[in-house]
């Protein structure tokens, strides 16, 4: 069943819910044609345990939560799970997309990346794909709101470039920055306790005295870990 509608989705391209509503009118009517228009009923006795209770939950409510469980794993750590949730069922979008990030990386900055990579003194830029594995563990890589993973990707490169005093600054009022900028920074802390974050908000009613000594505080812990 999930390889017919997977072929009807993917080559085809016929939506998704159109797909399913498909196969379940086909599905019906075959199985009436097999049994001669009779409803057979299943008297396996080892089947009745997908209709039986476990303790007071239903078990086809266990088995959905279940199903539900392995494709959130699927989803948040593996290869496939970042794939799909980065372009879901559009190939043409996929392979533009691939090429484009190519393109960028060996076309446009090729150059430049060997000749840092020569360089005693900088750095050569890290590979988007490496900025998407530095994300994962931190916020979801289907991420859509502003940046996306981008920013918080960015704020651990950094971290691994040896910078971790960083200033994230949020103008006004972005409301995804609150969510990949700010709202990951405890996260970020946790999972790199040399992190020295703080966000600075940029509206046009926040107070000039306040976010320079936002930034001096963050200064002044910076050199407290340069003592240690």
């Amino acid at each position: 069943c999930g390889l017919f509608n997977g072929f009807l989705v993917a080559y085809l391209n016929i939506q998704p819910m159109v797909a399913t509503l498909i196969l379940w009118s086909a599905g019906r009517a075959i199985g009436l044609l097999l049994c001669n228009s009779q409803i057979v009923y299943v008297r396996v006795p080892s089947f009745q345990v997908f209709g039986a209770y476990v303790g007071f939950l239903p078990a086809p409510i266990l088995i959905a939560a279940f199903c539900i469980a392995i494709a959130a794993l699927i989803l948040r750590f593996t290869a496939l799970g970042t794939f799909i949730q980065s372009v879901g069922i559009n190939k043409k979008a996929a392979r533009i997309s691939s090429l484009g990030i190519w393109a960028i990386e060996h076309v446009l900055r090729g150059a430049a990346a060997k000749a840092f990579a020569r360089s005693e003194h900088f750095a050569p830029p890290t590979p988007i794909r490496e900025i998407v594995e530095y994300a994962k563990p931190i916020v979801s890589i289907g991420n859509q709101t502003g940046e996306g993973w981008f920013l918080t990707g960015e704020m651990v490169e950094l971290i691994h470039e040896n910078v971790p005093n960083i200033v994230c600054t949020q103008p006004f009022g972005c409301l995804p920055n609150h969510v990949v900028g700010k709202g990951v920074i405890k996260a970020l802390r946790k999972a790199y306790p040399q992190s020295n974050i703080v966000a600075i908000d940029y509206d046009p009613g926040a107070s000039e005295v306040n976010q320079l000594n936002r930034i001096k505080l963050m200064l002044s812990t910076a050199n407290k870990n340069l003592e240690r």
